[in-house]
C-alpha cells in the first residue's frame, strides 16, 4: 500500500500521503486492539460469573 501511495502521488504530496497512511494504520491498530481487548474481557467476566454461580448452587 505504501508503495502504491508513493507511486500515485507527486513528489511534494508524497510526504503528506504517507503521513495520512501511517496515521490511519496506527489508528486502525489501536482501535482493533481495543475492541479485541473488550471482547476478550467480556468473555473472561462471563466465565467468572458462571463459575461463581455454579459454586453457590
Amino acid at each position: 500500500m505504501a508503495n502504491t501511495i508513493s507511486r500515485i502521488l507527486s513528489g511534494n504530496q508524497t510526504g503528506v500521503g504517507m503521513i495520512i497512511y501511517m496515521m490511519g494504520s496506527f489508528m486502525a491498530g489501536a482501535i482493533g486492539t481495543s475492541i479485541l481487548g473488550s471482547v476478550l474481557d467480556q468473555g473472561v467476566q462471563s466465565k467468572i460469573i458462571a463459575s461463581s454461580v455454579q459454586q453457590h448452587i
